[in-house]
């Protein structure tokens, strides 16, 4: 069983930074037009979204400067990774093809298909081996079958794990080619796969019965993939939406290229029908809340990922709502 939602939101708070609550919220906009846009975004956001609100609609926050020496620093620094009690969670099925690897904050899916698994961001090469590797046999999967790893953009929280799917398994890595050569590039200490496929604008990948279609959506880095992931539970299909970037950064190139790639994947899953939304933070699609419901989930009850495609679209709503609160915040 995962942990309870604010030991997730703690969690998640460290690695994105916090939130802020909505009457803080409402400290910050004093402008007309961002208080417009929040008001929007909130009232999208619903009963559904509220924590990717939260995080989302913020003020930017300060960032402390390095020192110079810091800055200069060419070669990585290799850090200690946190002890297993700070990140582990238990894996778990959400739908029929669908399985929870991710950590409290980080999320990583496997898309079991007949030609084998798909994984989706595969967390930090410090816990690949415990969450997915060893999370694919408590499922009773087997790893060996991982064909492809998706990463949805280049930072190191979501590829770290590639290059050992990669080098174990054989499996066929993706990125976007902009992400491929920011990835590449950066002198992290995260290990990094060997450059394979380049996912395109609109490509769909076709794994055994299962298709997948992917949309760039740049903004969050210059390739970030947005991905339509058919699932199944019972006898019904679903498709499920993965907005692959989230936090923004408060620059008007930014905040202009983040609105343009929500509405061209909003009608890209409107088209499809999406009425599921999953991310790579659990702060944002609320997973660690929902594989907590399904635990209890009785026969005939909804199943908790499941929002309509209503709610699906409020949520692309709700981020063009933001980003346009953070272009008026800069025009004050």
């Amino acid at each position: 069983m995962m942990q309870k939602q604010t030991t997730v939101a703690a969690c998640v708070a460290m690695a994105l930074g916090a939130g802020v609550t909505a009457s803080a919220l409402a400290r910050q906009t004093a402008s007309p037009d961002v208080e417009r846009h929040v008001a929007a975004a909130r009232e999208a956001a619903g009963a559904e979204h509220p924590r990717f609100f939260d995080y989302l609609c913020r003020a930017p926050q300060p960032r402390a400067s390095r020192p110079v020496a810091s800055r200069a620093r060419t070669q990585p620094t290799r850090r200690q990774p946190p002890p297993r009690s700070d990140w582990y969670a238990e894996p778990a099925k959400v739908f029929d093809n669908l399985y929870f690897l991710g950590t409290r904050s980080l999320n990583a899916w496997a898309l079991t298909t007949s030609g084998g698994i798909v994984i989706i961001d595969p967390l930090y090469d410090y816990n690949v081996e415990a969450e997915i590797i060893e999370g694919l046999r408590t499922l009773g999967l087997d790893p060996a079958d991982i064909t492809h790893v998706l990463v949805s953009h280049g930072h190191g929280d979501h590829y770290g794990g590639a290059q050992q799917l990669q080098r174990q398994f054989g499996a066929r890595v993706l990125l976007s080619a902009p992400d491929w050569d920011m990835m590449l590039a950066n002198t992290g200490s995260q290990p990094k796969p060997t450059r394979d496929i380049e996912v395109t604008d609109g490509q769909q990948l076709s794994v055994g019965d299962t298709q997948l279609r992917f949309t760039l959506t740049p903004g969050h880095t210059p390739g970030t993939i947005s991905t339509l992931v058919p699932v199944r539970d019972g006898g019904r299909s679903h498709v499920a939406a993965l907005w692959g970037g989230t936090a923004m950064r408060p620059t008007e190139e930014f905040y202009t290229r983040y609105v343009a790639g929500a509405q061209k994947f909003a009608a890209v899953a409107a088209e499809a029908g999406a009425d599921v939304v999953i991310s790579n933070h659990a702060i944002f699609d609320r997973a660690d809340e929902k594989i907590e419901a399904l635990a209890t989930r009785g026969a005939g009850d909804p199943h908790p990922f499941v929002i309509g495609e209503e709610a699906t679209q409020n949520m692309f709503k709700m981020i063009q709502h933001c980003a346009q609160a953070g272009l008026a915040r800069l025009a004050r």
